[in-house]
C-alpha cells in the first residue's frame, strides 16, 4: 500500500475527521463553506441548532422528543431527513464528550423516535446504512459511554428501553436483533464483535431478552404487528429473541383470515436490486413462519379468483422471483 505522501487522495482516519470538525477547519464538511461564502453549507445543521439538540437532551427530554419528531418530517436536499443528519453528527468524538444526563436523554429521545422514522424511511440501502441501523449504532455508542460513567444508570436505562420504549418495532427488529448478532448468538457467527463493541453485556442481554419476550407475548402488542412499519423486521427479531414457536403460532392464528394472510405475505417480502428493484418472497421465509410452506402456496393459488386476485398474483410473482435472486 502506498503511503499518504505518495497518494493523491489519502484516507482520513475517523479520529482526524472528528478533530477537523471540532476545530471547524477547512476540511470539515460542516464548516468549509464559511471559508468561501461566510455562511454554512445549506445541507447541514448549524452548530447552534445542533447544540440546542444536545442541550435539550440534558435538560428537557420531552422537548427533545418533540424536536426529533419534527426533524423526522423535514427533508434535506439529499432526500434524507434532518433526523438522520443528527444521527450522523453523533459520532464517537461528540458522544465521548457528553455527560451522563445528556447521554441518557439522547438515548431516550432517539429510542422514542425510531418507529416514527421507520414510517417515513424504511427502505434498504445499497452501499450505506439504513436509518434504523444508524439509530441503533448511535444508541449503542451512547450506551457504551454511559456504562463507563454509571453502570447503574446504564442498566436502568437498558431495562426501560426494553420494557417501555414506544418504538417496539425498531427495538425488536433492529436494536436487540443487531445486538444478538454482535454477541454471535444468531446467524453464522461472522458478525460477532468484541465485548468492547457491545451495548449490553451477556448477562444484561439475557435479562433484556426475557423482558422483550414477555412484552411481545401480550395480545395488545401482537394485535398491532401487521400494522407496524416493518412487520418483517419485527417477525425476524421476535424469532431470534423467543425462538421459532411463538411467532409461528401467532402467524398460524392471525393468517386464518384471508385478508390477514395476504397482508402478512406481502409484508414478509424481501428487497433485492438487479436490473431493477425486486421484492422476492423466499421459501425459507415461508418455512420459518408456517408449518407447511407447500400448503401456503396451495392456499395462495386458491385465492387467484375473487377479491384477492391482484395481490395473490403479486405474491406469486414474488415467490417466483425468489427462485432467481
Amino acid at each position: 500500500m502506498k503511503s499518504a505522501t505518495e497518494t493523491v487522495f489519502a484516507r482520513t482516519p475517523p479520529h482526524e475527521h472528528e478533530k477537523i470538525v471540532a476545530l471547524k477547519r477547512l476540511g470539515s464538511p460542516l464548516h468549509y463553506r464559511f471559508y468561501f461564502a461566510l455562511t454554512g453549507p445549506k445541507t447541514v445543521m448549524s452548530d447552534a441548532d445542533f447544540g440546542e439538540i444536545i442541550r435539550l437532551a440534558g435538560e428537557d427530554i420531552p422537548g427533545l422528543e418533540t424536536s426529533l419528531k419534527e426533524q423526522v418530517r423535514m427533508l434535506r436536499h439529499s432526500g434524507k431527513t434532518w433526523f438522520e443528519h443528527i444521527l450522523d453528527r453523533l459520532d464517537e468524538g461528540v458522544v465521548s464528550g457528553l455527560g451522563e444526563e445528556t447521554l441518557a436523554g439522547l438515548v431516550t429521545g432517539i429510542c422514542e423516535t425510531m418507529d416514527e422514522i421507520l414510517k417515513v424511511d424504511n427502505r434498504p440501502r445499497f452501499g450505506s446504512l439504513s436509518v434504523a441501523r444508524l439509530g441503533g449504532m448511535v444508541v449503542g455508542r451512547c450506551m457504551r459511554r454511559l456504562a463507563i460513567l454509571s453502570a447503574t444508570r446504564h442498566r436502568e436505562l437498558a431495562h426501560w428501553i426494553t420494557a417501555e420504549c414506544s418504538s417496539v418495532n425498531w427495538l425488536v427488529g433492529d436494536l436487540l436483533r443487531d445486538e444478538l448478532f454482535r454477541h454471535g448468538r444468531v446467524g453464522d457467527g461472522q458478525q460477532r464483535t468484541t465485548p468492547e463493541e457491545w451495548a449490553f453485556s451477556d448477562e444484561l442481554l439475557d435479562e433484556l431478552l426475557d423482558i422483550a419476550a414477555q412484552r411481545i407475548s401480550k395480545g395488545q402488542l401482537q394485535d398491532k404487528i401487521l400494522d407496524m412499519p416493518d412487520t418483517s423486521g419485527f417477525m425476524y427479531g421476535w424469532r431470534d429473541i423467543a425462538g421459532e414457536e411463538p411467532p409461528r403460532a401467532w402467524a398460524a392464528e392471525v393468517t386464518a383470515d384471508d385478508e390477514a394472510f395476504i397482508k402478512f405475505l406481502i409484508e414478509m417480502r424481501g428487497y433485492a436490486m438487479s436490473d431493477r428493484v425486486y421484492y422476492p418472497l423466499h421459501r425459507h421465509t415461508l418455512e420459518m413462519f408456517f408449518a407447511d410452506a407447500d400448503a401456503v402456496i396451495q392456499r395462495l393459488n386458491g385465492l387467484l379468483d375473487g377479491e384477492y386476485e391482484a395481490r395473490a398474483r403479486e405474491i406469486q410473482t414474488a415467490i417466483e422471483q425468489a427462485r432467481h435472486l
